[in-house]
């Protein structure tokens, strides 16, 4: 049939709107796999991890998914930290004793200092990675 054809032709189908026009790579890395059944022939991938393509970052760069995911978790950070501090910091204030007006006010300072830290921490994270683009653009250009 013509599907296990192509599943035995020895050159693998480029086909991918992510994939460079480079037809000359440098040093290509190649892999023999097998398939399951065993009539069939190793059928030899190529795979251009030399060449320039899209959407490449420099090494240690913060790709799009992960900045994203570090954006959820300061997110979330920024919610539900404060929550937690200003209730938990109310509880012990009250469980020792201390008077309504001190128990509603500490908490509150605390709770907005908790957003403070946060913001501060996701202020560090993004001069880190600025510092590793920087770094890595210098490099390139040498």
């Amino acid at each position: 049939s013509l599907l296990q054809e192509k599943m035995e032709a020895k050159t693998p189908r480029q086909k991918g709107f992510f994939q460079s026009n480079n037809t000359s790579v440098s040093s290509p890395i190649t892999s023999t796999a097998t398939l399951s059944s065993p009539a069939s022939e190793p059928v030899e991938v190529s795979q251009s991890g030399a060449g320039k393509g899209y959407f490449k970052t420099g090494e240690k760069e913060e790709t799009s998914g992960n900045a994203l995911l570090g954006l959820l978790v300061y997110s979330f950070m920024i919610l539900f930290a404060p929550i937690f501090v200003f209730f938990g910091a109310k509880q012990a204030l009250e469980d020792n004793g201390y008077e309504p007006p001190t128990t509603t006010i500490a908490p509150a300072i605390m709770a907005i200092a908790c957003v403070n830290i946060v913001i501060v921490l996701y202020v560090i994270k993004a001069f880190r990675e600025e510092n590793i683009s920087s770094e890595n653009s210098k490099n390139k250009s040498e």
